[in-house]
């Protein structure tokens, strides 16, 4: 039995993820259950048979031969039941370039806000015996196979904060579904730009620049509307930046997947979107450009763009200030080009259809699962001395008399 381990807290490209699997394992009668708690809204868009609660484990955990974390984040989760799934094997998926460090660095968050990726090597310097710790569980996963990465973005992350990481871990793509493709709306003197997606901290770095430059830019030559599926705690900021700049703003709320990438499509001439989000306007035959984020507050905005299927290594959206940053192809103006946008159309929808159809994807991660070496236990040690290293930086009164409470 495959054991999901999901725990999960705001609805994201993880739980569309995870509802994904479950559908292919459901239909190959795959032994499975995901680890979540009740009350979630994942809970919601799947059948109850297919879940278990933390107090159920027990019950199970002689069943469950590999355990599947679909974030590396979740490897940091206090609840994860190491001794009752001691004898499993494991794997986990990187699913966002920064969570290596930003999980597993102390103090890399607040520093990673102000300087982006330029703060990297002056926290490993700062910190060499945790950097030391880090490198060797990082080497130990990947050596051991228990890791993969979902894109080339996210791979080049990886050996970015592990330098003397060796060995590249394999890429298993995000799986999206290509649905029947929705009617373009008309043509018409109003420009709407449709967004699919959280609207976070994250996000915010990459949507924010985009309507102050971009978008206010196109309104003051012909009106432009922007109309978001989003939810997330940047919402009002979000509505006032577009007060400011005039631009017409439609916010809906939560919307099941197939609905809200439809319901984009259906009043939208063009989407923005990054992640899974890019992936399932594209799959729906709508033209969908990705929006890249930044680390660091200091970021200039992004200038060239690409639409889905320009990208590569199935990179869907790349921090700008990381060093390797591999810029987009066009302005946003001759991505808004009536033949440009008829060519994303289609191109984008092959795109996804070629290179992120779920079977494949998640016959790739099935085999991923199967090689993996490292067991729960295993996992679990290196983990416990990660963060106990973690914390014993945090500890020392030096360091905590210059990093001051504000620091996490």
């Amino acid at each position: 039995m495959i054991l999901i381990y999901s725990n999960t807290g705001e609805w994201g490209g993880v739980d569309v993820l995870i509802a994904r699997l479950a559908k292919y394992l459901s239909d190959r009668n795959r032994a499975f259950r995901i680890l979540e708690p009740a009350g979630s809204r994942l809970r919601t868009q799947l059948p109850e048979k297919f879940f278990v609660d933390f107090c159920q484990v027990d019950g199970i955990a002689q069943q469950v031969t590999h355990v599947l974390f679909p974030s590396l984040a979740k490897l940091r989760d206090p609840n994860v039941p190491w001794h009752s799934l001691a004898h499993a094997y494991a794997l986990a998926w990187i699913v966002h370039p920064n969570d290596v460090f930003r999980g597993f660095f102390p103090f890399s968050g607040r520093a990673m806000d102000l300087a982006g990726y330029k703060a990297v090597p002056v926290l490993r310097a700062l910190f060499r015996s945790h950097a030391k710790t880090f490198d060797a569980v990082f080497k130990s996963l990947v050596g051991k196979r228990a890791l993969v990465t979902m894109d080339g973005a996210t791979e080049r992350s990886l050996r970015y904060f592990v330098p003397t990481l060796a060995d590249r871990p394999p890429i298993v793509p995000i799986p999206a579904e290509v649905s029947d493709a929705v009617s373009a709306l008309e043509p018409r003197q109003a420009l709407v730009v449709g967004y699919l997606g959280r609207m976070d901290s994250m996000k915010w770095t990459a949507i924010e620049p985009f309507i102050r430059t971009q978008l206010a830019a196109l309104n003051s030559k012909r009106p432009v509307r922007l109309v978001l599926v989003a939810e997330g705690n940047k919402v009002p900021a979000l509505k006032r930046l577009c007060r400011h700049h005039r631009i017409e703003c439609t916010v809906r709320g939560f919307m099941p997947n197939d609905e809200a990438r439809h319901w984009i499509a259906s009043n939208t001439h063009v989407a923005v979107a990054m992640g899974t989000s890019a992936l399932d306007m594209a799959g729906a035959g709508h033209p969908c450009v990705i929006l890249d984020p930044a680390a660091g507050i200091f970021t200039g905005p992004q200038t060239k763009f690409r639409y889905v299927h320009e990208t590569s290594d199935c990179t869907l959206g790349e921090f700008r200030d990381f060093p390797g940053y591999v810029t987009g192809r066009h302005s946003l103006g001759d991505c808004l080009e009536p033949q440009a946008l008829q060519a994303a159309r289609v191109m984008g929808r092959q795109y996804v259809a070629a290179t992120h159809s779920p079977v494949a994807c998640f016959i790739a991660l099935e085999g991923a699962l199967s090689r993996s070496s490292a067991t729960m236990q295993e996992i679990g040690t290196l983990v416990l001395r990660l963060m106990a290293s973690m914390h014993k930086v945090k500890k020392q009164p030096l360091v905590r008399a210059v990093a001051g409470a504000s620091w996490q």
